[in-house]
Formats: C-alpha cells, structure tokens, sequence
C-alpha cells in the first residue's frame, strides 16, 4: 500500500489517544512490543502501542487502549479507592467490551474514516489517490489471524475460548503443563486452520 513513517504512525496514536480520552494531562503514551493500558489512578492513564510498517496495528490498538482508559478515567470520584472501581472494574468483560466498542464499532465504521481519512492521508501522501470507500474496506477484511491482537472481529473471540479451555484442562488436569505446546497447536489448527 505504500511507506508509513514510525514517526508519522506514532502523531496518529498520539492524536486519537487524546481525541478519545480528551484529557492531555491524564494520558501517558509510550511504545510496546505489545499494547496494553494501566492506570495510576482514574486521573493518570498509561497506554503503550506498538509501531510497525502496518499503520492500522499502532492505530488500532491505540484505539483499543484508549478505549480502556476512557472507560477507566470515567469512574466516579467517589468509587475511587473503593472495590467497586478496584483493578479498573468489577468485571473486566466491561472493560474489554469499551476498549472493543472503540476499535470496532466506531474507528472501523464508514463514517469515522469518512470523517478521519483526510487526517490519516495528510501523514501517509502514499494514500491520497486511494478513494476513502477503497481504504475503508482495506481496514476491515476478515482473515484469520494466530496473533490475537492482529486478528479480526469474527475471530478475535476464538483466540480467548483456545486460552479459556487451555486454562480450564490446566487447572482440572485433564491437560499436563509439559504438554501445554501440544494442545495449544492441536486447538489452533482445529479452530483457526
């Protein structure tokens, strides 16, 4: 598709970072190998993203982080400090269903890129003869991914049901540590090919 510049790819996270969490001074952004978010406290969020030769994995997954934040920063002072805002939430499914919402509902719609893709072109002059309808579609084909931070909405999930029934044949035997390797392959060929 063309060259997209770490330092450019970088401005973009940075720019939708803020744009989601809205607040400058609560936002700490730095780069990972692999993307997560913690917080201090709701007034001191920390998002890490990774920087590859793909601009949609650093964009994506700022997103998805920031989607954590936002959900994070938005407690009410006074849970703050309380079980009920401990660890980030009381179910982290909600926590994981915010970060997912902003990643796939709204940066992977039409209307958001109908609306952001002049941005996006003004740091990658390799997309502006690229129609925004073509760019669009490009960000959200489906294909299977072994990385579940690089895999699509349709089989994202599968990812977490493998990790979720390896876990399970750890803990109630039915699966020996030593043959943990075995089982993960055996299950990612049966459920992704």
């Amino acid at each position: 598709m063309g060259d997209f510049p770490k330092d450019a790819q970088w401005e973009l996270s940075y720019d939708m970072a803020n744009r989601i969490v809205g607040d400058k001074d609560r936002l700490v952004i730095s780069k990972s190998t692999h993307p997560f978010m913690t917080s201090i406290s709701a007034d001191d969020q920390r998002i890490t993203t990774g920087v590859r030769n793909d601009p949609m994995f650093s964009f994506g997954s700022t997103v998805h982080e920031s989607g954590h934040a936002l959900y994070e920063s938005n407690f009410d002072p006074k849970i703050c400090g309380t079980i009920l805002a401990s660890d980030g939430a009381l179910s982290l499914g909600m926590h994981e269903s915010q970060s997912r919402f902003w990643e796939n509902m709204i940066c992977q719609s039409e209307s958001f890129w109908k609306g952001y893709y002049p941005v996006f072109q003004s740091k990658f002059p390799a997309l502006k003869k690229l129609p925004v309808k073509e760019f669009y579609e490009s960000v959200n084909i489906a294909e299977p991914s072994l990385v579940r931070i690089e895999s699509d909405e349709l089989t994202y999930s599968i990812h977490i049901i493998i990790r979720y029934e390896l876990e399970r044949g750890l803990l109630d035997g039915r699966i020996k540590l030593e043959d943990l390797e075995v089982e993960w392959n055996k299950k990612y060929k049966e459920y992704l090919g």
